[in-house]
């Protein structure tokens, strides 16, 4: 989002802060983005165990000004499936709209945002709050942001521009390779079996760190030392700990893996044949340069 913000030599401007985490990648991207704004605002809202609506009312309540009596000449959003995003944009019909990467979502098929309306309750949810379906705020969308410039997006690529953050030159090191695992919530998104194949497989791999999710109440792999972010992206974290060294990733599909494309970085996806979605994991995966190890 900072690097859109420079490149359109936007000067000042009101930032909305959404998360349901309040992890500390959170509260120090808030802090970079926030030195620039007139108007800054972090809106934390937990996660709930059932139901999302209450959320929804909560985020959308904390954010009436904006809604109601602010109105803007530009919005750059990310995540916008999100409604009190979505409504936001409703309301300002006159703006130019922007985008950024909103993780893998922008890239991977079977995300919502290529759907042309939200399902089920969620575009019930939408309307309500004043929003519009998912295919008519991307038309609007006048330039989108990306990470994945090699990637086919959501957005139309002549849309696209290109945000070449992380491209660091880490040396060829034949005495010295560190290796990470990315991790992710396994569990609550492909089920224990995947994750027991994912165990299976890291076993024979002497890992130096392991980069804990912003989500992730704990590590897959135990005994492993965890990475200190220091409130940084995983990705920063990285390249940074690896000292300029080769490395190695190793992990599901994710961003982190999808994006840190430095020469001499082996990164190393796992996947499994009995997870419908993996197929067309595996094919971004390799359009972007990782190996792909599929565990069964």
């Amino acid at each position: 989002m900072k690097e859109a913000i420079s490149i359109e030599k936007i000067e000042t401007y009101d930032l909305l802060y959404f998360t349901q985490h309040n992890s500390s990648e959170d509260r120090t991207y808030f802090a970079r983005l926030e030195k620039g704004a007139r108007r800054a605002k972090y809106i934390y809202v937990p996660r709930p165990k059932i139901g999302w609506v209450l959320s929804h009312i909560k985020f959308f309540s904390a954010t009436l000004k904006w809604q109601f009596l602010l109105r803007y000449e530009t919005l750059i959003l990310a995540s916008f499936d999100f409604h009190t995003i979505n409504a936001l944009a409703r309301r300002n019909l006159q703006a130019k709209v922007l985008s950024v990467d909103d993780g893998t979502a922008n890239i991977f098929p079977g995300s919502v945002y290529y759907l042309r309306e939200l399902p089920g309750r969620s575009g019930i949810y939408a309307k309500a709050f004043g929003g519009t379906n998912i295919a008519s705020l991307k038309d609007r969308i006048a330039r989108h942001y990306t990470v994945f410039p090699s990637l086919p997006n959501v957005i139309p690529a002549q849309k696209l521009r290109s945000l070449d953050v992380w491209q660091v030159q880490i040396k060829e090191n034949t005495h010295r390779i560190k290796r990470y695992f990315v991790g992710q919530r396994f569990s609550e998104a492909y089920g224990n079996d995947y994750s027991r194949l994912v165990l299976q497989y890291m076993a024979r791999i002497p890992l130096d760190a392991y980069i804990l999710h912003p989500q992730e109440t704990r590590p897959l792999i135990p005994r492993t030392p965890l990475l200190e972010k220091y409130g940084e992206l995983a990705e920063d974290a990285i390249l940074k700990d690896c000292g300029g060294v080769a490395c190695e990733l190793y992990g599901g599909f994710s961003t982190v893996m999808l994006t840190l494309t430095s020469k001499n970085l082996k990164r190393v996806v796992l996947l499994s044949r009995s997870q419908p979605m993996h197929e067309s994991m595996a094919e971004l995966s390799k359009e972007s340069g990782c190996s792909v190890v599929w565990l069964d």
